[in-house]
């Protein structure tokens, strides 16, 4: 249950702020939770009302947050090799990524909008792979080095 709370926090807490920085870069002084030009985004903001397409917005960002949470659970909860749960990893959230920020209207249904988006979540998830990967070798080293001083 602690791990549900803490995606859907997590998730809708992050998706708020990128919201209101790109509505402020953006939106010349409007505040859109979705870009409206985008595939999904032209779908709600044509027939549900501000309200509606806000509260979709929220849902799809605590989502996301919840899909990165238990996502993590491929590393911490099974006997995986480290390539094969990072390969497990990386096609679950790019699959549920995919459809999660498409209904979150962040590109259009294009063959760029798609290839920009892709290209993006490759880098970043190659990004912070390495980031944790690096964070738990220090954490492990750490630990060898207080047993080996016993």
């Amino acid at each position: 249950m602690k791990r549900l709370i803490q995606g859907l926090r997590t998730g809708c807490f992050i998706g708020v702020i990128m919201s209101l920085i790109f509505s402020g870069i953006f939106a010349q002084g409007e505040y859109y939770p979705m870009y409206p030009g985008s595939f999904m985004g032209e779908i709600y903001y044509e027939n549900l009302t501000p309200y509606q397409v806000t509260l979709i917005a929220v849902i799809v960002w605590g989502l996301i947050g919840l899909m990165f949470q238990f996502g993590q659970m491929i590393f911490t909860h099974t006997d995986l090799s480290l390539a094969v749960a990072t390969i497990l990893h990386f096609l679950i959230t790019m699959t549920s990524m995919f459809i999660l920020a498409l209904l979150a209207g962040w590109f259009p249904l294009k063959i760029l909008g798609i290839t920009i988006y892709i290209t993006v979540f490759i880098i970043v998830y190659i990004i912070i792979w390495n980031l944790t990967r690096r964070k738990y070798q220090r954490m492990v080293d750490g630990i060898n080095d207080t047993l080996q001083k016993q």
